[in-house]
């Protein structure tokens, strides 16, 4: 079994985490994980405990986030743009003892619950000489490590249970695809609430590599010209929102690997990136799976449909009635929590229903077709949003299409489309229109066309917030 602890100390000289006003070693790492160690006990936090944590990514986030795994403890991070309401609703549901916060969630300190809560800065002064340190156990790779809380489009977020092994085996297997090791840097540009980003802490856990701390997650620009980083990872509006700023300042980059996940990539996006020789991989995966399922090699062509590659090592896929996308390996969580259960949501065989469809090209690569509950029926026929999305988005002045339902009194539902454009909707929607009626039959046709708000810093389009603008809009 491999020993992260070995590890680390075997790469006890070699920088692990890069910051605006720091380099932390390896061997550093090591010794402030043990002295936290201590600290959790004067806290009383025990093994097994769920502690959720809520800050924006920093060096303390990183250390602590680490220091609960390697205690025995369940790190629980969590969104710090929800609502203080929200955040105790998830805490109870979850059933956390303990809460580690920034200064930004101060209030939480005086506010009337159960949970003890922490101000996360308490242990950015622990004196890495002092004497009195904890030798960090071996952690059994079954051992819960994690809980997650799906970043879905719609619905109220669940409780995805990791364990160690999971995040470890998903790390092994990405950087057999993406090469990632030491004098390698990858950009911290996910949020540690989200499984993207830690997905990062462990493939440089078990490789050796650097992570590094964006001066600003809205200007990645500024981190990728000063510190000389060779890995980076996206959603497509990061991407886009890169590419601005790209196109405006020519530069060299070191960048030997971008790794786009999260949502759909346009083929407008993907032709942009091209210009400017970005070495992108696309990757289908969930929180479930512990982040990537299927990713391809570095592309440098766009086919006629967009595909996400082969599996990756560690991990199965397999295609069932109507293409629904089921999945099961080494990265397969431990199931969802609900309070103290955990409801492992697998048939008899082991395997797990992603909500997914898709089938495999001739060559073996992933094609998704889009989500099973994404589809809704307007006049007794069945509507695909992502086939009207997919269908705008070859034309390139599209960035994004995002299609949904809105009741209607004679149809029950009708397509209704935002989109993201190069140019103003208006002087281009005759255009688009023309596109979908070449294209697709009339009952596919969106009745209205509205431009797509900024999603600001959330990592994917909430459809029930758009479903709400456009009755809005139409009303």
């Amino acid at each position: 079994m491999l020993d992260i602890k070995k590890l680390i100390i075997k790469n006890w000289d070699k920088v692990f985490l890069i910051s605006e006003s720091n380099d932390l070693s390896y061997g550093e790492l090591y010794t402030k994980l043990s002295l936290i160690h201590y600290e959790f006990e004067k806290l009383n936090i025990k093994k097994d405990d769920r502690v959720a944590i809520i800050s924006s990514n920093s060096e303390d986030y990183v250390i602590v986030f680490l220091a609960l795994i390697f205690y025995g403890a369940t790190a629980v991070p969590i969104n710090n743009n929800f609502s203080i309401d929200g955040i105790f609703n998830i805490l109870k549901n979850i059933n956390c003892t303990h809460v580690l916060y920034d200064d930004n969630f101060s209030k939480l300190k005086s506010a009337k619950n159960k949970i003890l809560s922490y101000s996360i800065n308490l242990f950015n002064k622990v004196d890495v000489n002092y004497s009195k340190q904890h030798i960090i156990p071996q952690i059994n790779f079954d051992r819960f490590s994690t809980i997650v809380l799906t970043s879905g489009s719609a619905g109220y977020p669940k409780g995805v249970v990791h364990s160690l092994g999971n995040h470890i085996y998903s790390a092994l297997g990405s950087n057999l695809n993406i090469p990632f090791g030491e004098g390698d840097r990858w950009l911290l540009s996910l949020p540690l609430f989200h499984v993207g980003g830690i997905a990062i802490i462990f493939r440089a856990l078990v490789s050796g590599g650097a992570v590094v701390l964006p001066k600003s997650r809205n200007d990645l620009l500024i981190s990728l010209k000063m510190k000389d980083i060779s890995h980076l990872s996206l959603v497509p509006t990061q991407l886009f929102r890169l590419i601005q700023k790209m196109e405006q300042k020519k530069n060299n980059y070191n960048l030997q690997a971008v790794l786009i996940g999260g949502d759909r990539i346009s083929c407008s996006l993907f032709k942009k990136a091209q210009k400017l020789h970005l070495p992108l991989y696309l990757s289908y995966g969930s929180t479930e799976m512990s982040s990537q399922i299927t990713t391809t090699n570095c592309l440098t062509e766009l086919s006629d449909y967009i595909s996400y590659g082969k599996p990756l090592k560690y991990r199965e896929i397999k295609i069932k009635e109507n293409g629904k996308i089921f999945v099961k390996g080494k990265t397969l969580f431990k199931g969802y929590v609900t309070n103290k259960c955990i409801d492992k949501c697998r048939d008899t065989n082991g395997w797990f229903e992603t909500g997914d469809k898709g089938k495999f090209n001739a060559d073996g690569n992933l094609l998704i077709s889009g989500r099973v509950d994404n589809m809704f029926i307007s006049g007794g026929e069945n509507i695909h949003p992502e086939e009207i999305e997919r269908c705008l988005e070859e034309n390139d002045k599209v960035l994004k299409a995002v299609v949904v339902p809105v009741k209607d009194v004679e149809l029950g539902d009708i397509p209704v489309v935002f989109i993201h454009s190069k140019f103003e909707l208006k002087s281009n929607k005759k255009e688009y229109k023309k596109t979908i009626e070449q294209h697709l039959p009339q009952f596919k046709w969106p009745k209205y066309y509205f431009e797509l708000p900024d999603s600001g810093n959330s990592m994917k389009i909430n459809k029930n917030e758009l479903i709400k603008l456009a009755n809005k809009f139409i009303s």
